[in-house]
């Protein structure tokens, strides 16, 4: 049936006003009709440009996720170099330095000792967690001597009149605490400096990988 057929049919069956009705709703229907249509494909325009935007963004993201992460990496190596050094000094005075078990000794002991603290302290953020969890373990073993070496050295400065020998009695006044600290942490800095030659195998194994690869990729284009 033909759309004037149809409309023929409404108005010999119901009549004039059935007929304004049934053309009115037709018109109707194909407005409205018109009108979704017209709403969806503006909805659809826009969910492609969001599309677009979003995925401009996340391809932005990973380009800096990569510069960064490839940044931090390099950093934690250059962290993980200093304590090695460090370490490595250690290990030397311990092993090789004729004095190393003698009383005069405790202060160079605690030197090195420090100093490996002071480059986790100082580089949180590139350490791994299980080592900055190690870290925490010896802080809470060691604080309460830490904190009275701290008021012993304050109370020595505070009593002086602030010259460079002064500073120096402050710093012996503290100093016995701090022998005391890195006799009674020894486990804790003892699993700390296993847990950081534990990264250093880790971060050494990263290194090797990319590297093996391309010599085997390399062999294989020879043979």
């Amino acid at each position: 049936m033909t759309e004037y057929d149809f409309y023929k049919h409404i108005l010999d069956t119901f009549g004039a006003i059935a007929l304004t009705l049934a053309i009115t709703g037709v018109i109707g229907y194909k407005f409205i009709g018109s009108y979704l249509k017209s709403k969806l494909d503006e909805r659809v325009t826009r969910l492609e440009h969001d599309f677009q935007e979003a995925l401009a963004h996340i391809n932005s993201y990973h380009a800096i996720s990569k510069a960064t992460l490839e940044k931090a990496f390099q950093k934690k190596i250059e962290v993980y170099e200093q304590l090695l050094e460090k370490v490595n000094n250690r290990s030397r005075f311990i092993n090789e330095n004729p004095i190393h078990d003698e009383p005069d000794s405790e202060e160079q002991h605690l030197s090195y000792f420090l100093s490996v603290i002071r480059i986790i302290e100082n580089n949180r953020l590139y350490i791994t967690s299980d080592l900055a969890s190690k870290h925490e373990a010896w802080y809470q073993a060691a604080r309460q001597y830490i904190k009275a070496s701290n008021d012993s050295e304050h109370e020595a400065w505070q009593q002086s009149y602030g010259t460079d020998e002064d500073r120096a009695a402050a710093y012996y006044a503290g100093l016995p605490d701090m022998l005391t600290m890195m006799e009674q942490t020894k486990t804790e800095f003892e699993c700390l400096l296993k847990c950081i030659d534990q990264d250093i195998r880790q971060i050494r194994y990263s290194l090797e990988q990319p590297m093996k690869a391309e010599s085997e990729q390399l062999n294989r284009s020879e043979g």
